[in-house]
């Protein structure tokens, strides 16, 4: 089993409101994937993340100076390694 994870954190730094995409790609086509994490601490009225093309991508609107802490991972059988 393989578990992948990371916490980022985004400000939008600009005096215009802009849109945060963030794409997890997945390591293998084949694999088994359990326990998706896909949050956006500090959103809101972001829209559900949505797969295809090999990933995962999450859209979310950011006001002039908001920050979100994006939080995504999953379980993955059969991988032993994220190459």
């Amino acid at each position: 089993m393989f578990l992948a994870g990371a916490t980022y954190t985004f400000t939008n730094d600009d005096a215009e409101p802009c849109e945060l995409k963030i794409a997890l790609p997945f390591p293998a086509q084949k694999a088994v994937f359990a326990d998706l994490r896909f949050d956006l601490e500090g959103a809101n009225g972001s829209a559900p993340p949505a797969p295809g093309g090999g990933n995962i991508t999450g859209y979310n609107r950011l006001a002039p100076g908001q920050t979100v802490t994006p939080r995504v991972g999953y379980r993955s059988q059969g991988l032993d390694r994220c190459s």
